[in-house]
Order: structure tokens, then sequence, then C-alpha cells
């Protein structure tokens, strides 16, 4: 719903799962199989589609309204956490999802206080809200509308985190008793556990990270109270490891920075994959599958410098603010000033879609959007990187 637009302006062919499936089953003639005059009229698959944007938009009126009470009754209940999650919502349902916490995010636990009586009930109101959501989504994947369809699914976790048919559309496995991506699952099989506000560490160090410990070298090393690591992860030959579901992050700021960089990246491949699902895997999307099935082919690695001069020191050029590093399959960023923090964001954004285009482009069918090629496609690239610059 909120990207549309673009796919109608910059993306042909096959790349859209509106245009995915073919016409409707009519045309074939004859008596035996013409229903009643007085039947009821079954909607067509292009009739479904053409309902599906007026649904999604009541639908997400309705959360959005259940949001706003719901965070106006924890902010007068004292419940601080439910209120920056109902705001979260309310932000994502309104077309913010760039700009709001993911689910499960370090953001979105933090501070999980105890839940005041009545909580439980108020919160189900905004639960009830979403429920046709997931008619939504059946009907969306039924037609081919395989955006609209990851919309849902997306944003239907944020309020119902374990929801199986949301999590089921966005090719998540469920596995000991948890719901992960396949990437994430790639992680827990090499040992990792993933805690919210952490990312993903060695299974034996979680407890070391929860009581304010960071490691000083790499996997198995020493652990430090947090504020001596971090500064023996200033210099760009030892920064610290961050690892999200899709990306990894070598960080020279605190250790919880690193983790928001990841956050972010996440979302921006999120976005990427409800706006464009067709590029991710082009053949699964014909087929109805997710494309959140397909891993990127590339490793997705972010640098995150302690300062500008740092950046600078690794051969960025000196106009640039952020960069994707096609020949070292790498994205460059600095910490900017509170003041800049929007163009830092905008620039995260833009880089961040050079780099997953690029990482995903040789296992797509339709590798238009492959960085090496600086030819006639050029265009393409350029135009979905700024369109989510947001």
């Amino acid at each position: 719903m909120r990207f549309a637009f673009v796919a109608m302006l910059v993306l042909p062919g096959a790349l859209f799962a509106g245009q995915m499936t073919g016409g409707g089953q009519g045309g074939q003639g004859g008596g035996q199989g013409r229903a009643p005059a007085n039947a009821p009229k079954t909607p067509g698959p292009g009739e479904t589609r053409r309902q599906l944007p007026e649904r999604q938009r009541e639908i997400y009126a309705a959360v959005r309204q259940e949001a706003a009470a719901l965070a106006r009754w924890c902010e007068s209940a004292g419940y601080a956490h439910g209120r920056e999650r109902a705001l979260a919502i309310e932000a994502r349902f309104g077309g913010g999802s760039l700009h709001a916490p993911r689910p499960g995010s370090n953001r979105a636990a933090r501070g999980a206080d105890k839940a005041p009586e009545g909580y439980a009930k108020a919160a189900g109101r905004l639960a009830a809200a979403a429920g046709p959501l997931e008619k939504l989504l059946a009907d969306a994947m039924a037609a081919g509308e395989l955006g609209v369809a990851i919309e849902c699914a997306q944003d239907m976790l944020a309020i119902i985190p374990d929801h199986k048919s949301a999590r089921e559309a966005l090719g998540h496995v469920f596995f000991q008793g948890r719901w992960l991506t396949p990437a994430g699952k790639r992680r827990l099989d090499a040992g990792m556990e993933r805690d919210p506000a952490f990312g993903w560490v060695r299974a034996a160090d979680v407890e070391k990270y929860r009581a304010g410990l960071r490691p000083v070298a790499g996997a198995g090393g020493e652990f430090v109270p947090a504020e001596q690591a971090d500064r023996a992860h200033e210099s760009s030959n030892n920064p610290y490891v961050v690892v999200s579901d899709h990306f990894t992050v070598y960080s020279c700021r605190p250790f919880e920075e690193g983790v928001a960089v990841a956050e972010e990246a996440e979302k921006v491949l999120e976005a990427l994959m409800r706006l464009i699902p067709g590029f991710f895997c082009a053949e699964n999307a014909a087929a109805g599958k997710p494309p959140a099935a397909t891993l990127p082919v590339k490793p997705m690695r972010i640098f995150y410098a302690k300062d500008r001069r740092q950046y600078l020191e690794m051969g960025l050029p000196g106009h640039s603010k952020g960069l994707y590093d096609v020949g070292r399959a790498m994205s460059f960023f600095y910490p900017y000033t509170a003041t800049e923090t929007r163009v830092q964001m905008a620039i995260f954004h833009h880089e961040m879609t050079h780099q997953i285009l690029d990482a995903f482009s040789p296992r797509s069918s339709l590798p238009i959007f492959t960085m090496g090629n600086r030819s006639a496609n050029a265009w393409i690239v350029e135009g979905m990187a700024t369109c989510m610059e947001g």
C-alpha cells in the first residue's frame, strides 16, 4: 500500500505480484459450465485484486485508531513500555514502517516492565481490529498480490508476534518452540542465540552480555565491562562484530549502536521485500511462495566507523557521508551530529538499497539490479535507492 506507486512507475513485468497470475478462468463457453442468471456473483481474480487496497486502507485505519486508544490507556496507567509499543504500531500502520521499531527488536523489547491490570483487555481490542488482516493476507496470496500479502504479514507480527499464518506467509520456520527466518535458522544451527537487545551472539555468551559485559576480542575471547570493551574496539583493526538475521556489522562504536545499525538494515530489507517481492525470487513469487525463503548470494556486511576521520581512513571518498563499496561488498557509515539525523537515515536507506539489490541479484531471475552492470539499467537501481530515502 505505502509503496505501490513506485511499482507502477519503475518496475516492469513479472517483478510485481499483481502481474504474476494469469487472467480469470472465463471464456469457456457452453451451457454446461454456465452459472444460473440469478446465482450470486463470485469476484474474479481481477476484481478481487482491485478490492484489496480499499480493504487494506479500512483495516489499517481501524488498527491505527485502536493503537492510539491503547497508547492513551497506557499513559493513564503509567505503563511506559505499553505506550511505546502502541505508538510504534500506530506509526507502522500509518505508513511509517521504516521509522518504527521492528517486532522483537531491541528497541521494542526495551523497558518491558510488568503490564498493569486491565492491559490485556485494552490490548485485546487492538488485536481484534487487526483480525481481518488474516483474511486479507489469504486473499492477497490467492490473487497473486504478494506485495500486499507480505506487508499484511509483516505488520500483523507487530501486534501478534507468533501469528502462524503471517509467519508462514513470510517463509519463517517453526523450530524448537520459536519462529525463525531462514537466515536466522542458519545462525541458530551455527551455535548462536538471538537476544532482542544484542542480536545473534554465541549461545554460551548470552548471560555475559546481559550482565553488562562485552568481548574485547573475537568469538571466545575475554569479556570485560562494556566501557572497557568499547575502548578496545575503537580501532578499525578490532571492531565489534554484531550479527542480525541477514547482516553483519563491524562496529567501532559501542556495541548497542552496532545493533541499532543492523536493525535499521533489516527494516530496509523488509520494506524492499514487500515493495518488489518478485525480484527476490521471481520463480518463488510466481508460484505463490514467500520471497523470504530466498537468501542473499553475497554477504551483507556493514562497517560502522568511530567517526568521520576513521571513515575517510578506510579509503572512502571525501565527498561521501556513507557508501556501498561494490568491490568490497560492504557498506560504510559513521555517526553524524544530532542535527544531521534525517540526512543520515536517508543516506543509510539509499546505500543499503544498493547493497541489498546487489547481494540478492545473482539469485534473482531478474538480474537487472546487479551493481556490476552500470549501463542500461543503472537508472532503475538509482531510482529505487532514491525512493527508499524516505
